[in-house]
């Protein structure tokens, strides 16, 4: 069964003959899983290799691991191997944390990509049944189905085709959309001719088909093309890109300054060997060992928990993305609603009935006592209701539950609670055709035909789709007039339902006097005679309210999509406490009113449109975008493609969405919850948060370490007996690593996995990307100045009269090792916590912090150790200043102090935006 069959060239049956497949049963379950293992699993090859050589080959481009392996040679070289064996290991423990933190990203994303490829399903024959099987489970000779909102998910042989086009852009590389059909064709017919195939990643632009698969995986032609083409490595996140690329010139420049820092100490009459050593320490603390890799990691987690939370992340841009989402615009239907349709009211005989009762249940309520005598027209309406339904309710162990559409679903269940049974009437009723709902005409209709060969034409649909195309009104079993003035009262009706929050459809009918030549809209929906209106209510969701507040407490502007009427959506926004008026809801048609210009000025204004197509959608975002805003969207349908595909982040929910709109997103919601969905936005703003604050750590204990190392330089050029001269240049190049490792690695392992709070939300967006934004470059120099400050303050005081130098590097070292222990605290903290909670709130900071300490006193105390860090013990009175600075290191100063409003630059490598502005929440 290679891909080289010549597959167009055979009659379906031959096809089928040669797959060993049933062109109407399709496979068994049992055949399927055997191919399964014999052909493995469905799709694309992916470049595989070893995570260890991954780690290894990034440690090697480091610039900090050639840096330590010359200084460890340039202490053997001098004999103080004690110290080059320190060296050595503590890059060990460096790249061992590094690789740890690179691995465990790694491996997430790998089984990422295997769940979002298990995400995807296809309609497929198995054992004569329709079934949703993953794509991945798809084998040579299964018989899928497929339709408009559907992605091709393997090479196939068309077995039918009604109607049907398919855009084959992906496989013919350019613009192409072709009819498609089931004839043989010849054996030199070109790839791009072959009318008769399907290929995985094509979709349907028109119509319907069925086809047998005939390859899949490396063997469909999408694999095949992309064969020897070398793809680019990915960033994890835009964050991470540019912090590669600053870090790649920052590198550079510090390379440079080290050697002019070298040249000039040799002229000052410093020994080279010290010299070399002092400015490899300035070298080896102003870039942090492990900061991208601590980064990615940050968001990697948080990408986890959105899994954990059924929030399947796609593109890791996307997931970046909603960190900085400004506007999150959501369809109501099953999102921010239970989509639990239930019929409340029903307008017949020129009055309205009440109906009793919640859900799919019928027994849970009915119509009121003798409401069928005196609305005559009721069977009527409910029968039509009935009808026009292509859903399935039944009564399972489980409960009543509705499978297909939910709105069908109330309406069949409404008739059953008015003595109308779908089944029953299906005896004497025969379908003739359907002509489907579609956007554009807002309404279906179905021809039946009677026991008696009577045809009748039942309709569903908006109201003024439906009075468009009826001239006449049932009442009281008898036709009248649908004049002005009665369109007026059933307009009004609507409006009734639409201020409590109920959806209306409207019903008619009417008896063809002959059969058509052709059933068409032409022929069959005219002259109708209206029945009346079923007022529909979907529960909002439990948690949809505190969605939408906290939406609002974190500057996202929440948007609702309906396709319900202005009146019925105002009322759901103002529910849900999206609008305070009507003034802040727009219509579909208001809409198309509107200029661009016009529009423009006025699109912060709305947070609720109603009766919107989605060309209304795509208007919507493209204007908010335009002003500035980055926008989330959350969608399910076929026709939703297109907005998901156009926002900032493209939002899907339910793990059986429409593939086209599954392919076009970059995450999934496997609960449909608007609520998932504003939870994911906080979740990512706190991984990117801990990202962020985890550049602002690492940054400030290099500003101070290289602050004090250069103002100490500066001191002894004037001062030599106040710093001790460089017998053992080593002992700074050790301070500055075990500061790097305790101060720097262990306690960022925990930062990483920092929780989201309650005021994670409040601390607004970020801007994605900027590593310098909200004023982090005056934070990371005030801390690191004021810290340096300190680091020498305690110096001085333990060095006294005496002159101890020794003692009073300890200090100094201590004092740089334990504040910015202490520092973590302050910069993981969010806004929503105190000065005490947060050193209780990370656990896992809180004990990597004691440990770091513990072994930090080791080295200060303990004689073997302290030997070769050339410390010494400290006395009661050298805490003094220690303590000191901790507690000052303990007060945000550095936000206290910072200029307000200081933003980074415009990077115009990462093509960032020249404003922030976001539409006023």
């Amino acid at each position: 069964m290679a891909s080289s069959f010549l597959w167009h060239t055979q009659e379906a049956d031959s096809v089928a003959h040669e797959l060993k497949t049933d062109l109407e049963q399709g496979l068994s379950n049992k055949e399927a899983a055997s191919r399964l293992i014999a052909y493995g699993l469905n799709k694309l090859p992916e470049t595989t290799h070893s995570l260890w050589q991954g780690v290894f080959f990034r440690q090697q481009i480091s610039l900090m691991i050639p840096v330590l392996l010359l200084a460890s040679a340039m202490l053997i070289i001098a004999g103080l191997w004690s110290g080059a064996f320190v060296v050595i290991g503590i890059l060990v423990i460096n790249v061992i944390l590094s690789g740890f933190q690179t691995i465990r990203s790694e491996q997430f994303l790998r089984s990422l990509r295997e769940l979002t490829n298990r995400l995807m399903y296809a309609r497929v024959f198995r054992s004569g049944r329709v079934k949703l099987v993953e794509v991945t489970a798809l084998v040579p000779g299964d018989i899928i189905c497929f339709e408009i909102g559907d992605l091709i998910a393997a090479d196939g042989r068309l077995i039918e085709a009604n109607n049907l086009t398919i855009d084959e852009s992906l496989i013919m590389r350019v613009s192409l959309i072709t009819e498609k059909g089931v004839d043989t064709l010849g054996e030199d017919t070109p790839i791009h001719q072959r009318k008769n195939m399907v290929f995985m990643g094509t979709t349907p632009a028109s119509g319907s088909g069925r086809a047998v698969v005939t390859s899949t995986g490396t063997q469909t032609q999408l694999a095949q093309m992309s064969k020897g083409q070398q793809t680019e490595k990915s960033h994890w996140s835009l964050l991470e890109s540019n912090i590669s690329k600053k870090g790649l010139r920052f590198a550079g420049g510090c390379v440079v300054f080290s050697v002019v820092l070298w040249a000039a100490m040799m002229l000052a009459g410093v020994p080279p060997l010290a010299g070399f050593m002092v400015s490899l320490s300035v070298l080896v603390a102003a870039w942090p060992m492990g900061l991208i890799e601590a980064v990615i990691m940050a968001l990697a987690v948080g990408i986890k928990r959105l899994g954990e939370r059924g929030v399947i992340v796609k593109r890791l841009s996307g997931a970046e993305a909603l960190a900085e989402a400004t506007v999150i615009c959501s369809d109501k239907a099953g999102l921010m609603t239970q989509k639990q349709m239930t019929v409340k009211k029903v307008f017949v005989d020129g009055r309205i009935i009440d109906i009793e009762g919640d859900g799919y249940d019928p027994e849970s309520g009915s119509f009121p006592p003798g409401a069928e005598d005196e609305n005559p027209d009721l069977p009527l309406l409910l029968t039509v209701a009935a009808m026009c339904a292509n859903t399935e309710v039944k009564n399972t162990p489980e409960g009543w539950n509705v499978t297909g559409d939910p709105t069908e679903g109330a309406l069949i269940v409404a008739a059953i609670k008015g003595g109308i049974n779908k089944d029953e009437i299906g005896l004497s009723l025969t379908k003739v055709v359907e002509l489907p709902f579609d956007s554009e005409r807002k309404r279906m209709s179905i021809v039946f035909k009677s026991s008696k060969d009577e045809l009748f034409v039942f309709t569903r649909g908006s109201l003024e789709t439906v009075l468009d195309i009826s001239n006449g009104l049932q009442l009281h079993g008898y036709m009248d007039t649908l004049d002005i003035g009665k369109q007026r009262a059933i307009w009004a009706v609507k409006h009734s339902f639409a201020k409590n929050g109920m959806q209306s459809l409207a019903f008619a009918y009417c008896q063809l006097e002959e059969e058509p030549e052709e059933y068409t809209i032409q022929t069959l929906e005219r002259n109708l005679i209206f029945i009346g209106m079923a007022g529909i209510v979907d529960p909002l969701r439990a948690d949809a309210k505190r969605a939408v507040q906290k939406c609002l407490a974190g500057a996202v502007k929440p948007v609702i999509f309906t396709d319900d009427h202005i009146d019925t959506t105002a009322a759901i926004a103002f529910d849900l406490g999206m609008v305070k008026d009507g003034s802040e809801t727009l219509s579909g048609e208001e809409l198309d009113i509107l200029g661009e210009k016009e529009y423009s000025s006025l699109a912060g204004r709305f947070s609720a449109y109603a009766d919107v197509l989605p060309v209304h959608k795509l208007r919507i975002i493209r204007t908010l975008r335009s002003k500035g805003a980055i926008t989330a969207v959350v969608g399910n349908h076929t026709n939703d493609a297109p907005v998901i595909a156009e926002a900032d982040i493209g939002i899907v929910a339910g793990q059986t969405a429409a593939s086209i709109a599954t392919d076009a997103a970059d995450i999934l919601l496997m609960d449909n919850s608007f609520a998932t969905a504003v939870d994911a936005v906080a979740e990512m703003r706190g991984s990117y948060g801990n990202a962020m604050k985890i550049i602002r750590y690492l940054l400030s204990g290099s500003v101070t370490v290289v602050t004090a190392i250069l103002i100490a330089l500066i001191i002894s050029i004037f001062q030599r007996n106040f710093f001790p001269p460089p017998s053992a240049p080593y002992m700074v190049f050790l301070h500055v690593l075990w500061i790097n490792l305790l101060a720097g690695g262990i306690p960022v392992l925990a930062m990483v996995f920092s929780p989201v709070t309650d005021g994670t939300m409040k601390d607004g967006p970020y801007l994605c990307g900027r590593i310098f934004a909200n004023g982090l470059k005056s934070k990371i120099l005030i801390r690191g100045i004021l810290t340096a400050f300190l680091v020498l303050t305690a110096y001085a005081f333990s060095l006294g009269s005496q002159m101890d130098q020794s003692r009073a590097m300890t200090a100094a070292l201590t004092v740089l090792v334990t504040s910015h222990i202490v520092f973590a605290f302050q910069c993981r903290r969010t806004s929503d916590e105190g000065f005490f909670r947060k050193y209780l709130t990370n656990k896992l900071l809180l004990g990597f912090a004691l440990f770091a300490i513990l072994l930090h006193i080791s080295v200060v105390y303990i004689p073997a150790v302290s030997h070769i860090f050339g410390t010494e013990p400290l006395m009661l009175r050298d805490w003094i200043p220690i303590l000191v600075a901790l507690v000052i290191c303990s007060f945000p100063l550095d936000e206290l102090l910072e200029p307000r409003g200081e933003e980074e630059p415009e990077n115009q490598e990462s093509g960032e935006p020249d404003d922030g502005k976001i539409v006023d929440a």
